[in-house]
């Protein structure tokens, strides 16, 4: 009996190590590359990406909707699940935008992190499913906030399915994505986030491409039509190259694959 109940410790054990364990903070791995996710944090400095300098202060995430009650509302993705295993995770977001004679949308957030040896990548996705029994014509928005050096002194440049961001020491990312409707990149200054928040701004300007030197925040809008019971899946990867390799300081070689997320507001 006692070996018996042994096994089965060892097999619970087993189970637990290799399933994914909900958490309010998604934290995943690949090497020397991290990240984490606050999933009630979103508009606070949620995602700090670190590659030996401060790459990506805030990740917000926005979806509008036509209430059938309350008409056109916009929804922070915030307070959901996280989920993580190894290098991948995701968040989930039920009953989006729902209410009265709605049932609104469940989201699903994934992320995976890869290190690629001396760069790394994290890969995400946004899957929006229409619960409803009807067919919805929604907007999604993802707002990001990348301080390269910790630094207010970043340029970027729009192109097609990509931004990169820069600065004068030679740190730089890049984000690539799946086709965007609109797109705007903005000074920190300029809020653009806040204004997503409280529905000032609803369709981005698709400004630039070129910004800075300046304070670098971004955002791109998807505009989507999903018929009832449907899901569209948007993508994208953030990526720090092989050019933001630092040399080492103080003894300590920090390479620019490390992603880290630190829980903290922002200091200006």
């Amino acid at each position: 009996m006692n070996r018996c109940f042994a096994c089965l410790l060892l097999l619970a054990a087993a189970f637990f190590a290799c399933s994914p364990i909900p958490a309010d903070v998604l934290t995943i791995s690949d090497g020397t590359a991290t990240f984490a996710y606050d999933a009630d944090n979103s508009n606070i400095g949620n995602a700090n990406l670190i590659s030996a300098s401060d790459i990506l202060f805030q990740e917000t995430w926005f979806l509008r909707n036509n209430h059938p009650l309350l008409g056109e509302v916009t929804s922070e993705l915030t307070g959901g699940t996280a989920m993580d295993s190894g290098n991948a995770g995701w968040l989930t977001f039920s009953g989006v935008g729902g209410g009265i004679n709605t049932t609104g949308f469940d989201v699903t957030l994934s992320y995976e992190v890869n290190d690629v040896g001396g760069a790394a990548t994290l890969d995400y996705s946004a899957a929006i499913t229409n619960t409803n029994q009807f067919t919805e014509i929604i907007t999604l928005y993802n707002y990001f906030d990348h301080d390269l050096n910790g630094s207010s002194s970043d340029s970027a440049n729009y192109v097609p399915g990509r931004i990169d961001v820069s600065d004068a020491g030679g740190i730089s990312t890049f984000r690539e994505f799946t086709h965007v409707d609109h797109w705007q990149i903005s000074d920190y200054s300029d809020d653009l986030d806040g204004n997503l928040r409280i529905e000032a701004i609803t369709t981005l300007s698709d400004n630039g491409p070129a910004f800075g030197p300046g304070d670098f925040t971004a955002a791109l809008q998807w505009d989507l039509t999903l018929l009832a019971g449907e899901t569209t899946v948007v993508h994208g990867t953030v990526g720090v190259p092989m050019n933001s390799i630092p040399e080492p300081a103080g003894g300590v070689l920090l390479a620019a694959g490390t992603l880290l997320i630190c829980l903290r507001r922002r200091r200006r």
